[in-house]
């Protein structure tokens, strides 16, 4: 062969099975870079699906944090207008229906209430703008649930946000309109562990699944067998994927709120601007020693006997030793004094003082001192020892001197009877009166 044929031949092209495989290369990096793009879309929508059940889980806390007490059961009637938020006609509704959960299931099927997000965007707790469901799983359903004795300090709501359908990827396209999960044949689709395995990466530790055990959702915070996906069923379907959401997780039991049920414990001063109210009583346990040094002006505290006292002039003085229980005047002779109803450890006293005085000095009672100023008319006489008799008249004036005295004496006093006191004048006189009181003493 010459030089000039072998030259030929090198410049001729490709052979039919060298297009081929170039062919069948291209083909095959075709079809991967697809399925990495479909792969990338369908994780994609994954991590969606995870972003909008926590934008649900935000919603659900805040509306359970706003409407706490209703939702608690806490009776909020005695409250004046403004100290509780107003519900509306969609928040009423959904705390009525928890109130009708009166009998706790275990199994979680009958006491589950359920919502949707038009529910939440009712209630004005999600945008407007927000889908009805996610990329993937279908319809969003909400499970509320009261654990513990409502209301009460162990009281909590515990809310389960899940999808109706397995997460996989037939479950976001051509599906029709629905707001339960009993709207859909669960038969026609099926799960996919690296899209549910997409899901929890992107829920930040709050998702639940229930891919291991299809009759049981489980996650970092939840693990419930049992719990109905929809009304009446009791298997679910596997590639279910949701969050939890409970006010034990976050930081609200850390603070005072209205109508909080617990004992609340404050270690420091508090500074109240307006009117300190309580509807049943104000306990002091500040303990006081009547007529010690105090440095807190005007403020109270409780002497070992339980006395209130006030810190007045850097002393502590008493302010209720004495209760003042009864008090009554123009008492008559023989009048009645009522007896205190004191409480244990306390010891009836009475104080009763002249009022009106009337009495009728006679007798010894009058002393007058004088001189006899007139004339005697009659007959007399004399005897030998010089004392003068006489029968008659005597008619003149008799002026007294600056020693004469007409003494009056009376005094009342409170006699005991079986049940209280009489009063009792010392000379009695219908026109004397007395005025009294009673009350209460510590021992």
């Amino acid at each position: 062969m010459t030089r000039s044929s072998k030259r030929c031949r090198r410049h001729g092209g490709f052979t039919l099975i060298e297009v081929a495989i170039v062919g069948a290369l291209l083909a095959l990096a075709a079809v991967a870079a697809g399925r990495v793009f479909l792969q990338g879309t369908l994780d994609a929508k994954a991590q969606a699906t995870g972003a909008y059940l926590l934008t649900m889980r935000g919603a659900v806390l805040q509306s359970i944090t706003t409407h706490y007490d209703l939702l608690h059961r806490v009776d909020t009637s005695a409250a004046p207008a403004g100290t509780y938020p107003t519900p509306n006609a969609a928040m009423t509704a959904l705390a009525n229906n928890l109130r009708a959960a009166t009998h706790p299931d275990p199994t979680f099927r009958s006491t589950w209430r359920s919502a949707d997000p038009a529910t939440l965007r009712a209630l004005a707790f999600l945008p407007p703008s927000l889908p009805d469901r996610p990329p993937l799983g279908g319809a969003v359903v909400v499970k509320i649930k009261p654990f513990g004795t409502c209301p009460g300090p162990d009281c909590n709501l515990t809310v389960l946000i899940h999808t109706c359908l397995p997460v996989g990827e037939d479950s976001g396209v051509h599906l029709p309109a629905a707001a339960d999960c009993s709207a859909y044949d669960t038969a026609s689709y099926q799960g996919s562990p690296d899209l549910v395995g997409q899901v929890m990466l992107s829920t930040q530790g709050f998702g639940i699944n229930n891919w291991m055990a299809p009759n049981q959702l489980r996650g970092p915070l939840f693990n419930q067998a049992g719990v109905a996906w929809s009304a009446g069923a009791v298997g679910q379907p596997q590639g279910l994927v949701g969050v939890v959401a409970s006010l034990d997780a976050t930081s609200l039991s850390q603070f005072v709120r209205h109508g909080d049920t617990r004992r609340v414990r404050l270690n420091n001063t508090l500074d109240v601007a307006g009117n300190l109210t309580t509807d049943t009583a104000l306990t002091i346990r500040r303990a006081a020693v009547a007529g010690s040094a105090c440095t807190l002006a005007d403020a109270y505290g409780t002497t070992q006997l339980g006395v209130l006292a006030q810190c007045v002039g850097n002393r502590w003085q008493e302010l209720t030793r004495h209760v003042v229980a009864w008090h009554g005047s123009d008492l008559a002779q023989g009048a009645v004094i009522p007896a205190p109803a004191c409480a244990p450890g306390t010891v009836p006293w009475v104080r009763i003082a002249q009022q009106t005085v009337a009495t009728t000095a006679t007798g010894s009672e009058v002393t007058v001192r004088g001189t006899l100023a007139g004339n005697v008319t009659g007959s007399g006489s004399v005897n030998t020892t010089g004392s003068v008799s006489v029968t008659g008249t005597v008619r003149g004036t008799v002026s007294s001197t600056a020693d004469s005295s007409v003494r009056t004496r009376q005094s009342v006093t409170a006699t005991p009877r079986s049940s209280g006191w009489t009063v009792a004048f010392s000379v009695a006189d219908a026109a004397a009166r007395a005025s009294a009181m009673t009350g209460c003493t510590l021992g």
